[in-house]
């Protein structure tokens, strides 16, 4: 599966680069789809490799502040 790279960032809390990318997937986007391929963003002049996550990159709860 080959995505788009739309935002990037360094992330302070995960200690490297993050970015949010599109997938193109006709089939549509399930954890199975996910876990069972290859992923890779464009990003620049080449091909990056990308691990994708279902789960958010934030806390919805606000549970890390109130610990």
């Amino acid at each position: 599966m080959i995505g788009y790279l739309r935002s990037a960032a360094y992330a302070h809390h995960l200690g490297g680069a993050c970015g949010l990318a599109l997938l193109e997937i006709p089939e549509g986007v399930t954890a199975e789809t996910l876990k069972s391929g290859k992923i890779e963003v464009e990003c620049l002049d080449g091909l990056v490799p990308a691990i994708a996550s279902l789960a958010p990159l934030y806390d919805p709860k606000s549970l890390r502040v109130r610990v």
